[in-house]
């Protein structure tokens, strides 16, 4: 996942920097990497989405998951699993 974040910020940071958006300020390029990235995680199934949200944004264990959904361990770990491929084809088809 990091790996196709980053190619994505290259690929934006080459294009602006093409057309001479950048001019060595990065903040331009992170601000529509992180604006790309939320609407492809606002395009993932609900359950997808809060598993997300509670494990990167919110730095919570698989366990605190797991209780706070009344779901199995297992069952967190396979819709993090889910989402992270639903996300990285959304990446892949992006820079396709």
């Amino acid at each position: 996942m990091i790996g196709l974040i980053v190619r994505q910020l290259g690929e934006d940071n080459r294009k602006s920097t093409q057309n001479g958006l950048v001019a060595g300020n990065p903040r331009p390029m992170w601000r529509s990497a992180l604006a790309s990235i939320t609407a492809r995680i606002d395009q993932l199934p609900q359950d997808q989405r809060r598993v997300i949200g509670m494990r990167f944004a919110e730095e919570k264990s698989i366990r605190e998951i797991a209780t706070e959904l009344g779901r199995s361990e297992g069952a967190v770990k396979q819709l993090q699993y889910r989402a992270l491929q639903n996300l990285r084809a959304r990446m892949e088809g992006a820079n396709a």
